[in-house]
This record gives structure tokens, sequence and C-alpha cells, in this order.
């Protein structure tokens, strides 16, 4: 390819980079930083979104103005760096997305060196330029942030050097890269949920590069790539006081945080009492020798051993909302906006499905919109200027109530664009949908829920809970490992030895109430993998199915569509026959080092079958070396004891299971409110695996 110094690709169909700006009082730079990516986005090389934390200096004007090229999400109050990217960077479709500071610049030169390098080193996941301050003076990558650099550095003993940035030197891995400008991986971001939203600044990128590293990924210095930043002119512009470049009540709020966090609290409060300790020590010999000690007082100012608040929801705008003239569209949606549909569900949850599979997240959603056999889909979309904002996909399927099949109306995906939560569209759109025919198709209607927000809701628009909840039994392995990996990926602050020994104490005790099993369950049937159900499938269910009184039909194109079509995902299924007869089954996964069991049914009174197939299960789970098994499993199930008596323990974490009559009697499922409820329901009944 011959391509001249500086210049993207100009054959690409569409952009390989999203850059992503974050403003507050930002007038004086900002008009700098966007002057490069002008001509390349109107090419068509790149995508530019800004998202400015509510400036008052004249920002918002000037960005208003430069909307025909680059998108600007508005929020209405400040919400921080990290938070601010968060709204940025989930609607990338493009492999790469750039986190550029307004008051840095990079040229298309540097911006190619960047795509390239990152082009050429598939397990670099961030990458960073060399950047030159005001004065040229370049800044420093490496030397990774500890409790133990900042008490080794408040006692004046040597500590890690960051490692001078020379332009032009040759690329080197390091561990720790300046936010200021930063090539990511949008594999990355969406393997670790962006930025942790509890900082509000600084930190953020720290955090998020330890993350990449303890992920496998690599964090890169690539000085052959060139930028300038000037440094904190945001919080000069907004009249804050800094010490060191930094405003200290976020600085050290976001420290003791980081600390927490990554190293426990111990080392964080021995750090924080080094810091203070000495910092009063300093401002002593100052007072005494006669020299300026006010910025040693202001580490007292400051607060500490404390955490940044706790963030609110975001509040946005887009380009056009619609309390401003724009026009506003409620339809039912078509094969054609699954695109669309795609980056809707990336922006509002950052990784869409939140599982593995083996084909692309568009793929998945036509698997799951448009080929179910059994069940019918109602879509509806909201539409701002012909741009999709807004979804909801409900699924019409059959459930065998007290020996009768009824029609379920089961909640599917839901989504608002974070920049439209406050424009009250979603309301809009269920005001539509309770006026349309297709409202009424059914005779119950059902919904999940962990969050005691949504459980309130619901219980307020008059639905029912069941009595007989949903429990999530986990079966543990290696507790320091899981605490560990989901501290790593989700973040959070309790310290992983104390959640390790609950997770153990909890285990022990499930062992005194549930005894396990003192041999393995044998029988005469055999236990095979099945690759697709056969018609065999129709008259198990008919017979397992009579000691429920409550269960979703599972028929032969269902289960073959639920658990054995590629695009749902990697399931295994298990059946326990004799001489040709299914006895029952179990469909597991196993999926980034957890297992599942997705679905478990035999034929009434067979808890043998259901405990070899259980220890069948399990060995395959200890083959894959998972650390932790899940189960959905109704708290006063018949299964339940079985499976707590392979170890598996109450994770405290009830999933609240709630309905909604629409042509069905009261009468009819008036056993719902009772305690010892016969239902059978499974994980691989919602749509959350």
């Amino acid at each position: 390819m011959n391509r001249q110094p500086g210049q993207l690709p100009s054959g690409s169909t569409k952009p390989r980079l999203n850059v992503v700006i974050v403003t507050y009082q930002s007038s004086a730079t900002v008009e700098k930083a966007l002057a490069p990516l002008r001509p390349l986005c109107e090419r068509g090389l790149l995508r530019c979104v800004v998202v400015d934390n509510a400036s008052t200096d004249g920002t918002l004007e000037i960005l208003r103005g430069e909307t025909d090229w680059l998108e600007l999400i508005e929020s209405q109050e400040n919400v921080g760096y990290g938070r601010g990217c968060n709204l940025g960077w989930p609607s990338s479709t493009t492999p790469y997305v750039l986190f550029l500071n307004p008051d840095a610049v990079l040229d298309a030169t540097a911006l190619q060196t960047l795509l390239d390098f990152m082009d050429a080193h598939p397990r670099a996941g961030i990458a960073a330029p060399a950047l030159l301050d005001s004065s040229g003076k370049p800044h420093r990558a490496g030397g990774l942030f500890t409790p133990k650099s900042v008490i080794r550095g408040r006692l004046g003993l040597a500590v890690e050097q960051r490692e001078r940035f020379e332009p032009g030197s040759d690329p080197f891995r390091t561990n720790w890269l300046s936010g200021a400008v930063q090539m990511v991986r949008t594999e990355l971001l969406r393997d670790l949920d962006g930025f942790d939203s509890r900082f509000f600044m600084y930190f953020e990128e720290t955090d998020l590069g330890l993350r990449a590293l303890q992920s496998g990924w690599e964090l890169w210095a690539v000085p052959q790539a060139v930028g300038r930043h000037a440094v904190a002119t945001s919080a000069r512009a907004a009249g804050q006081r800094l010490v060191n470049n930094a405003i200290p009540d976020h600085f050290f709020r976001s420290r003791f945080y980081y600390m927490v966090k990554h190293h426990g609290w111990l080392l964080a409060v021995a750090a924080e009492l080094v810091d203070l300790l000495a910092s009063g020590l300093r401002a002593l010999a100052r007072l005494l020798a006669g020299r300026d000690r006010s910025l040693r007082l202001e580490r007292f100012r400051a607060p500490a051993f404390r955490f940044p608040d706790r963030p609110k929801p975001a509040r946005c705008s887009g380009p056009a909302v619609s309390g401003s003239g724009a026009r506003t569209t409620i339809r039912i949606c078509n094969e054609a906006d699954e695109p669309q549909l795609v980056e809707l569900l990336l922006r509002v949850f950052h990784r869409w499905p939140p599982f593995e599979i083996p084909v692309s997240a568009v793929e998945h959603l036509r698997w799951k919109m448009r080929s179910d056999p059994a069940s019918r889909r109602q879509q509806w979309v909201t539409e701002v200027d012909g741009r999709i904002v807004a979804m909801v996909v409900r699924i019409i399927r059959r459930v065998r109530v007290k020996g009768r099949d009824r029609l379920l109306r089961d909640g599917g995906d839901a989504a608002v664009d974070p920049r439209y939560r406050e424009e009250g569209l979603y309301g809009a759109m269920l005001d539509h949908v309770r006026g349309t025919p297709q409202h009424a198709e059914f005779d119950i209607g059902w919904g999940f829920s962990t969050n005691p927000r949504t459980r309130r809701r619901s219980r307020e628009e008059g639905r029912r809970e069941v009595a007989n909840p949903i429990q999530v039994l986990k079966r543990p392995y290696r507790a320091r490992a899981i605490v560990a990996r989901r501290r790593k990926r989700y973040g959070g602050v309790a310290p992983v030895p104390l959640v390790a020994l609950k997770i153990r104490v909890e285990a022990v005790l499930n062992r005194f109430r549930y005894p396990p099993y003192g041999r393995r369950a044998k029988g005469a049937w055999s236990i095979t993998r099945l690759e697709r159900f056969d018609h065999r499938i129709d008259g198990f269910f008919e017979e397992a199915a009579r000691a429920f009184d409550f269960l979703v039909v599972r028929s032969r194109d269902y289960m073959n569509w639920r658990f054995c079509d590629p695009a749902a995902g990697r399931f295994t299924v298990r059946v326990a026959e004799q001489e040709g007869r299914i006895l029952g089954y179990l469909v597991l996964k196993i999926t980034e080092g957890d297992g599942y069991i997705a679905d478990l049914l035999a034929l009434p009174g067979r808890s043998d079958v259901v405990r070899s197939l259980v220890d069948d299960a399990l060995g395959l789970f200890r083959e894959a070396r998972v650390e932790s098994v899940t189960s959905w499993m109704i708290a006063r199930h018949p299964y339940n004891g079985i499976l707590r008596r392979y170890g598996f323990i109450d994770s405290r974490k009830d999933v609240g299971f709630t309905y909604r009559l629409v042509s069905l009697d009261s009468g009819e499922v008036e056993f719902l409110s009772e305690r010892d409820a016969r239902i059978h329901l499974t994980q691989g009944d919602s749509d959350w695996i």
C-alpha cells in the first residue's frame, strides 16, 4: 500500500478508530485538540465522540458548532473523567478507541503510528504515544503505583522510577501509561467493562491498566508517535487549587480507593497513615525553618481514608433529544435494525451478550429474535431523527400451568441510550406497547430481577412475587480465585482473604445441614452426550411435567433451538437413558472459568437419576478446572436438596420472580403464593445465560 506519512488508509469502508474526548471548562484548548481530527472524520477515517461534563465557560458553544462532523453527548452534570469516557466508548464498532484529553494534541501521523503498532501486536491492549508538556519535557511511563511505593517514597527510600518517554526511541512494555492519550482495544474495554465509574478523577487509567495486565494484555509505550499535552488546564480553568498539578480532594480519595481495591485494607491504611505522618513532620520542619508549609498542610485539608462518592445515574442528552423538536417514532423493529440494536446494547451494557458466544453479536441477536420455532417475539424500537435510541423485546412462549398450556410473556432485552434516559422515551414506548393488539396476546407475564429497586417497582405496578423464590446456588472450588477474579474484573474493595473465608465457612456449614453423599450415584442407565434432541424428548417432558404445577414447555424444536444451536452459546447436553428411554437430562455450560447448570429435569421420583447426572456434570467441571458452578433452583424444589448435598451453597442472591395476570383467573395461579408451590424453573428458562 502506498501511503504518505500522516495518512490513514483512504480505502477503508468504515472507520477503524473511535476517538473519545471528555471536556470540562475546556474552551481554551479543545479547538486545538479537534483540529487534526476534523479532516480525518470528514473523510470517514475515524469517528469522534465528545462528552461534555456540563461546562459553563463556552466549551459547549464551541462543540455545538462542530456537530456536523462529531457526535456530542451533553452530560447534565460533571460526572468525572472515567464515567465520561464510559458514556463515549460503548457505541464503538471500531477495533480501537483513542481516549484523548481536551488539552492534548495528536496529529494523523501519530495516530497512524499507534494504529500500525496495535495491528502488529495483537496482545497490546493499551498503547500510548510520547507526550511533551508545554515546556517540551517528555512525560514518563512505568512505575506502577502501590502502597509500598507510597510508604518508601514518604520515608525517603528508593522507589521504582518512571522511564522517560524520549520521542523516537524504541517501543517498550510497561506497567503504567499516562491517561492523557491512550489507544485501547475495544475488545479489552468490553471484557473489563470500561473504566471503574467509582473513580471521579485520577487513577482510573491506572486501575484499567492494572486490570488489563491481570487479564493477560500488554501495555506499550510507543515513542515513535509524538503528541503534546498541557497538564491540568481544565482544573486551572475551573479555579481549582492544585498540589503537584492535581486536585487534592479527588486525588487522595481516588488513591485510597485504588489501594484498597487492588492491595487490601491493611496496606492501604498503612500507606495512608505513613503519608499523613510524614506530611505532618515535613510541614513542622518547614515551619521551624521559616519556610512555606502550605503544600504540606494541603494534605490535611484533603480527605483521608475516604473513597470517592458513589456515582449517580448519568443524565445526558445527545445532538437531538425528544424535547427539542426532534422527530420521535415508535415502531415494530425489523431485521435491518439488528446492527443498530447491537450498537445500542453495547452502549448501554458495555458488553453484550454478557457471556461467550462462538458467533458475532448480530448473529446472536438474530438467533434470539427470529429463529425460535416455538415462541413469538414482540419487538419495538424508538427512533429519534432516524437513530434507534431505545428498544424492548418480549418473548411469548408456552408454559404448563396445572396441566394446561398457557401463553407466557417473558421479559427480554430492554435498553435506552444513556443520552436519552431523562427524556421519558422508555415510558412512552411502554405506553405505546400497551395500546397495541399484541399487548393482550398472552395469558400471564413474568420477569426476573436481582435488583431491589426493580423488584420494588414491580410490586408498585401490581405484579405479584412468587412465594417459593429462586435461589442462586453455587458450588465453589477455589474460593480465593473466585473472589480475586471477580475483583479484577468488576472491582470491589472487600479483602480477598476475608471473603474467601466467608465462602469456606458457608461451605462447611452447608455440609452439616446437608451431609454429602457417601458414594457416587450408579444405576442401570448410561449417560451420554446428546448433539440434538429427538422425538423422545416430547414424551419424556409429558411424563416429567406431572411432578410440577408450573414449568416452561420443553418441546423438541424449542430444546434444539435453546441449547443445540451454535448461536445460543456453547452448551453441552448430557442424557441419562435406559433401553432407548430418556430418564433425565442435564444441560451445562463452561465459560470464562465458570460452570453453569443451565437445565436439569428427570422423570418423577427419579432422584437417583438426578444424582447421577449431577455426578457426571461435576466430573466434567472438575476436568475443565472451573472455579465455581452456578445453578438456579427454586428454594423448595426436590432437586435443591440434592444439589446442596453435592456442595452447592446459597449465594444469598435470590432472583425475584414476579408475575402479572392478563387473561387468567387469579384462582388458576393461586398456588404460586404458597411457599411449597411445585415450580420447575432453571437458568436456561431465562436469557441470563
